[in-house]
């Protein structure tokens, strides 16, 4: 289909102007976007908002914990913010987590890792287990189940999502119910060979290929090697025993061939996927999904799978608790 009216309308003729990446900083481009997308109007409406910090090697890092209402024992939601490594934060996808928490009945922690250049490679994924792990450890004192922990990002934020998912495995780290991919960049395939970057990387659809690569610019470190799966978690050699995933594309995002592919290696790999590439939206869609109509849609149709993986995993437990408890009653009788 074309490209959402909604979305062209929005853009209009920056859609046409490829940015001269030479030209570009990253203070300045921090302070460009943080105008545009942080948000101050404290909405939608949650039960309460808190900003805490995990207690680092390095010093603190910030985690804004969003409650759906005053019950203890919800599950969990860890959102990492997309921003190519580089840029966006907390406040940036402020709205993203208020809509999830509200929506699906989830704690929502949002997390703010560390970012390049400040912070190079493998700084970024290294926060993200950490804060999962610490969110995993601190669950009573942040009132939540801590066997109900899910993760989820959009773009460099949905690679930390995946590379969380893979760690927690590797290391026998936290459990994880599932993992929640928008518009990831996994390293699946070689980028510059996809069709998608082909032909949306080139100028009018958002992101570009000299954006792509000056992000990677900021982000790499010295050496760093493309098949370190915090890096790239789309090589990874093993992609089983993993959480369930749902994996959301764009259909105009350069990006889009990439993380199709992930999703289709995790299937092949026995975890479950459901994918859907959303038609007309194309990179970064969902931070503006009070200005598009689809975005609020996709918004409120994860939150719906949210709400859902919860339900049937809070049904589950208590079956497994029956069992448990008709067990003890028999052995007991005995």
């Amino acid at each position: 289909m074309p490209l959402d009216p909604q979305v062209a309308a929005y853009y209009g003729d920056s859609l046409n102007t490829l940015p001269d990446m030479s030209a570009v900083t990253v203070e300045g481009t921090r302070q460009a976007v943080d105008a545009v997308y942080n948000d101050k109007a404290q909405s939608p409406a949650v039960y309460s908002v808190q900003d805490k910090s995990i207690p680092c090697p390095w010093g603190e890092m910030p985690i804004r914990v969003y409650r759906p209402d005053a019950l203890t024992g919800h599950g969990a939601l860890l959102y990492f913010h997309g921003g190519g490594f580089v840029i966006h934060n907390i406040a940036s996808h402020d709205s993203i987590c208020r809509k999830l928490c509200r929506d699906a009945g989830v704690v929502v922690l949002n997390v703010g890792y560390r970012l390049a250049p400040e912070a190079p490679f493998p700084a970024a994924p290294e926060d993200a287990y950490r804060a999962l792990c610490w969110v995993y450890e601190n669950a009573m004192a942040l009132g939540i189940d801590g066997s109900r922990l899910a993760v989820m990002g959009d773009s460099a934020g949905a690679s930390l999502s995946a590379v969380a998912a893979q760690l927690t495995r590797d290391r026998k780290g936290p459990p994880l119910r599932l993992q929640i991919l928008c518009y990831a960049p996994t390293g699946a395939l070689e980028l510059r060979e996809t069709q998608s970057l082909k032909d949306f990387g080139h100028g009018g659809y958002v992101l570009s290929q000299p954006q792509l690569d000056w992000f990677y610019e900021q982000y790499l470190s010295k050496g760093a090697d493309p098949d370190d799966i915090r890096l790239n978690p789309g090589r990874a050699k093993d992609l089983s025993g993993l959480a369930p995933a749902l994996c959301y594309t764009a259909e105009f995002d350069p990006l889009r061939d990439d993380g199709e592919a992930y999703a289709a290696l995790l299937s092949q790999a026995g975890t479950p996927v459901k994918l859907r590439r959303v038609s007309g939206m194309m990179h970064g869609f969902l931070m503006l999904w009070e200005r598009f109509d689809t975005g609020r849609a996709t918004l409120e149709e994860i939150a719906g799978e949210l709400k859902a993986c919860a339900d049937i995993i809070a049904q589950t437990d208590r079956r497994m608790q029956a069992i448990i408890h008709f067990a003890k009653r028999s052995r007991s009788a005995s």
